[in-house]
This record gives structure tokens, sequence and C-alpha cells, in this order.
């Protein structure tokens, strides 16, 4: 188990606080099967993963609390110190390389916003030229074609560099979602949540740790 340390300052209201507690705990939900060999990862988890980020469809709350549920009561994130004056902080504790992973992602939402904003139009434009924004879930890989999965799965290790994921983790995550298609909704929506506590320190709400 590790932690982590958010610096907090300036005017905080409560939704800025809803919004960092569901953020935390969605993208620690994520790092933490991530972070665990594909091949230790429960196999109704990763059909989860796999099922839900091929289709395209809503991912709702409903998904995103099952994933945590999953996660052992041992490695759960919790709050081991917080201080709401400004300046204040948020100390949480969870699984380390969760935790790290999680932290990389946001601070490099901050330095290279641009760069992965660029990539996250891109990876729209991608599933709305190929016409897969929507699959039918028993639609196959072959059916797609070799191409499309092909430019997926080189758009995966484009959003991952950007979200600090190095090569052997990028094919991880590839093998965790089955496709590179479920992988890249999947980065997708890790530098979507990245993008949240990003916003936060630009504001000068938060600062992301450094190490």
């Amino acid at each position: 188990m590790s932690s982590l340390r958010f610096e907090m300052d300036g005017e905080w209201d409560l939704e800025d606080l809803a919004m960092l507690s569901t953020s935390l705990k969605l993208t620690y939900a994520y790092y933490y099967w991530i972070a665990i060999s594909p091949e230790h990862v429960p196999q109704d988890i990763r059909a989860q993963i796999s099922t839900y980020f091929w289709s395209g469809e809503y991912i709702g709350p409903r998904f995103n609390e099952r994933l945590y549920a999953a996660v052992p009561h041992d490695s759960r994130l919790i709050v081991i110190s917080i201080q709401y004056n400004s300046p204040g902080w948020i100390e949480v504790q969870g699984a380390a390389e969760a935790l790290k992973m999680a932290g990389e992602a946001g601070l490099a939402w901050v330095i290279f916003a641009e760069r992965t904003l660029d990539l996250l139009n891109k990876i729209k434009k991608f599933f709305r030229d190929r016409e897969i924004e929507r699959i039918p879930k028993k639609v196959s890989l072959a059916k797609i074609g070799g191409a499309t999965i092909d430019e997926a799965r080189a758009l995966c290790f484009e959003i991952g560099s950007a979200l600090a994921f190095d090569d052997k983790r990028i094919e991880g995550l590839i093998e965790l979602a089955g496709s590179p298609i479920s992988a890249l909704r999947m980065l997708a929506a890790l530098a979507n949540e990245a993008r949240r506590t990003g916003d936060l320190e630009k504001a000068g709400k938060l600062k992301l740790p450094r190490r």
C-alpha cells in the first residue's frame, strides 16, 4: 500500500469536492485492475471490461461501482488525512502501483493537455469515420477488419503514452480489454478522468503530486 497527497487551495464548493471524490474513486478502480497482470484479473472483471468498452454504449455509474466493489477490501481507496482550510490537503491510501499510475496520468494531462485533447478528437474521428461508434455485441473483430484493428492499436499507443503508460503497460491493457477497440475506448475514458483533476490544478484548486 502507498499514499498520495493532493495539496488544495483556492475556493472550493461542494461540486468540486464531489467531482474530485468521484473521479478519484473511478480512476482508482480502473488503475487497480490495469496494474495487475491480465492473467491475474478475475475472468468476470475481464469480461465486463471487454463487453462494456467494446460496444461503445454509455458506461454508467453502475459499471464503475461494480469495478470498484470488486477491489479487495484491504486494497480499496481510503482517506487517511484531510484539511479543508485553504491551503489544505487530502491524502489517500491504496494499492501502490494503481496510485502511482493515477497520479502520473493526472500530471501528464497538465503537461500535455493540448496534445491529449487533439488525440481524443482524433480517436472520436476514428470511431466516427469507421462507423464503429456503436458496435453490436455479437460483431466480431474479423467483421471489423484487420486495418481498423491495427489503427486502433496504434492509437492505443499514442493516447497511452500521453497518459504516461509505457509500451508494456499498454500491451497489458489491450490484453485486459480483449481487443484494441475496447482498450482504446478505455484509454479515452481514463484521459477524460485525468482531465478532471488536471483542470482543478489549472484552476489553482489542486496540486497533483510530483515524484
